[in-house]
């Protein structure tokens, strides 16, 4: 296939051509290239796509506003256009959002969450939603249409303030309060499936604890 051009290459070719629009096509451009203040995405990747089972993006790096902005809705964009849709039912597929309610801070990011919320099944893409504060996620039109959209809802425990919003938004029983609520032990949960709501508790096999455990030891 032929190679993509930069956003660097882009500009350059737009600012020979004698045109105004050009040139201001050009300049709106022009802080993704490298020297502008979000050049992350001005240059070509060397991964190649599919021998990677599996992708993290990890958007710690993305210190400003502005630079969260650009590099979520690039992921999602991306995730949807070219992931979640790539080979449909016959290629199933996973996308996994941790701290979802950041994304929630962006419309447009709110936007394509809901859209692989409602629309990634028929292409064969499940979801997975993590988000540590709950109530921030449900206040949001995007963040219910996600919620309502998904099949299987795992309730951890919850920070104090926000148990409340949990046990009212999910309509659950008085008896689940202490189960959500600190200082309930790890591992605990209300388990939502199919229109059916238990309790349980989550205890994992010996060889994952290498993986889960967060405790510095020693």
């Amino acid at each position: 296939k032929k190679q993509m051009p930069t956003f660097s290459a882009l500009v350059e070719k737009l600012r020979e051509v004698n045109s105004s629009a050009a040139i201001s096509i050009a300049e709106t451009i022009q802080p993704l290239t490298k020297n502008g203040s979000v050049g992350m995405f001005d240059g070509q990747t060397s991964l190649k796509l599919s021998n990677a089972p599996f992708l993290c993006f990890n958007l710690k790096g993305l210190t400003d506003e502005f630079s969260k902005f650009v590099g979520i809705q690039a992921v999602l964009a991306w995730l949807w256009q070219k992931f979640a849709q790539a080979g449909g039912r016959n290629n199933p597929k996973n996308i996994a959002v941790d701290e979802a309610w950041m994304f929630l801070k962006y419309k447009g990011a709110a936007q394509y969450l809901e859209t692989l919320a409602r629309r990634g099944r028929k292409h064969g893409c499940a979801l997975t939603i993590a988000t540590q504060r709950f109530e921030e996620f449900a206040k949001e039109e995007e963040g219910r249409a996600v919620i309502e959209s998904c099949a299987t809802i795992l309730v951890l425990k919850q920070e104090e303030h926000a148990v409340q919003a949990a046990v009212d938004y999910f309509h659950l029983s008085d008896g689940c309060i202490p189960i959500i609520t600190p200082p309930a032990p790890s591992g605990q949960g209300i388990l939502r499936e199919g229109g059916n709501t238990t309790a349980i508790q989550i205890q994992p096999a010996p060889f994952e604890w290498s993986l889960l455990e967060t405790q510095i030891s020693g």
